[in-house]
């Protein structure tokens, strides 16, 4: 068996994550078959995924579901999933860092896929990856896709055949 590791990059839009992203990503670095060789940073003017729904009037029952949970069970949960960390805690100094500017997004009404200029998917092809982690909030489109050996992967917080853009598990909870 060979002792090669994956060649893992994470595409972000922000280096400041919940604390579930942050934990998951720390594994990933310290497990024995992966390493992050790289950070692929959107460069773009849009709030990070933990502020997303902030002062958005559209989610008011979900904020008044979420104070009511932090007052019940404040003390039971350690630590809260939910709180902001910083990956340059968890991602080795050596990591080369690229920055990538998004062309439009298609959907700007939600914001919901961007796609990437060719000569930035050239850059991120030069750098062999096995995988590239999306760890951003808009989903992709184009030759981004294919720009890893075995493709990008992606956490979805929710089926996204009924509940599209609503806040990370709010429905799964609630039902």
């Amino acid at each position: 068996m060979q002792d090669t590791k994956l060649r893992v990059g994470l595409l972000i839009d922000s280096f400041d994550v919940p604390h579930w992203l942050y934990t998951a990503i720390g594994r990933v670095n310290t497990s024995d078959c992966a390493e992050i060789v790289t950070v692929i940073h959107i460069d773009r003017s849009q709030p990070s995924p933990s502020a997303k729904h902030t002062g958005n009037q559209k989610h008011v029952l979900y904020h008044l579901f979420r104070r009511i949970d932090e007052y019940l069970f404040r003390r039971r949960r350690k630590p809260d999933a939910f709180a902001i960390k910083n990956l340059r805690e968890v991602i080795p100094s050596n990591v080369t860092s690229l920055q990538v500017v998004p062309l439009k997004a298609e959907n700007q009404q939600q914001g919901s896929t961007c796609r990437f200029r060719d000569a930035d998917i050239e850059k991120i092809r030069t750098l062999n990856l096995d995988i590239l982690i999306r760890a951003c909030i808009n989903d992709l489109k184009g030759e981004i896709l294919s720009s890893a050996k075995y493709g990008v992967w992606s956490h979805y917080h929710a089926d996204n055949r009924r509940v599209r853009g609503t806040p990370h598990g709010f429905w799964e909870s609630i039902e």
